[in-house]
């Protein structure tokens, strides 16, 4: 603990890499969109069922901008209609955590083969089971392996897939209907960042605080070397 004390740069370096970790975005679930992968339409409501490992901050929802069903189409070429996206906590199904609207087009931002609106930041407790889905109409498509046995996704490793969401509904409602273990639905996608752990920002706290201290102590040592004693008599340089 010396050591540290006796380096700040040491502890710079600790507490950056903490807030960097905590920081960075994951997304929640990829795969190879580039492929004209066999999909799944119709009027409903569709989507996916995961558990939180972490809490988490989510801070925008997404959605698979696949080929569509017109001829010529090609994954990332534009929504063909708009789609309302929530997030439920499956203990309380009545009401979305967040939802919003991804509009058609090209408007919302491409990324990774997914169009992603940004939404006010909502957190997710570890230990409970959400499931996110979006509205679908004729044209835009989800995907699965219920009809592609090659597709294979990585899911990120603070959540754990569950299964399979749908509903029949014409408007946002939550998918009642649940298939374990099927990875299929999938079109709805959202960001995240990791909340830190109660430790974790004990830690950050305390070597802040032992930061400032040697920083104090060091700003000392350095009048003592010009030969002003210092003002404590406890300092040691």
């Amino acid at each position: 603990m010396k050591n540290l004390v006796k380096h700040p740069l040491i502890l710079a370096a600790i507490i950056a890499v903490f807030h960097v970790v905590a920081a960075r975005a994951n997304t929640a679930i990829i795969f190879d969109t580039s492929q004209f992968w066999s999909i799944s339409t119709g009027t409903g409501v569709y989507g996916w069922q995961f558990a939180a490992q972490s809490s988490l901050e989510v801070s925008s929802l997404g959605l698979y901008d696949d080929a569509g069903n017109l001829a010529g189409g090609f994954p990332g070429n534009g929504l063909l209609e708009s789609h309302d996206i929530a997030i439920w906590d499956v203990s309380n199904p009545s009401s979305p955590l967040v939802s919003s609207i991804i509009p058609a087009g090209t408007v919302a931002p491409l990324e990774n083969g997914f169009r992603y609106v940004t939404i006010s930041p909502v957190e997710l407790l570890a230990g409970h089971d959400y499931v996110i889905a979006a509205t679908y109409a004729t044209h835009d498509w989800f995907t699965g392996a219920l009809n592609n046995p090659s597709f294979v996704a990585t899911i990120a490793p603070q959540i754990t897939f569950e299964g399979y969401r749908e509903n029949t509904s014409t408007t946002l409602a939550y998918p009642g209907g649940f298939q374990s273990g099927l990875l299929e639905g999938i079109g709805p996608n959202f960001t995240f960042t990791v909340v830190p752990e109660p430790t974790v920002l004990t830690f950050t706290g305390l070597a802040a605080a032992m930061l400032f201290g040697s920083s104090k102590t060091l700003r000392r040592c350095r009048t003592n070397a010009k030969g002003v004693e210092p003002r404590s008599p406890s300092v040691r340089c």
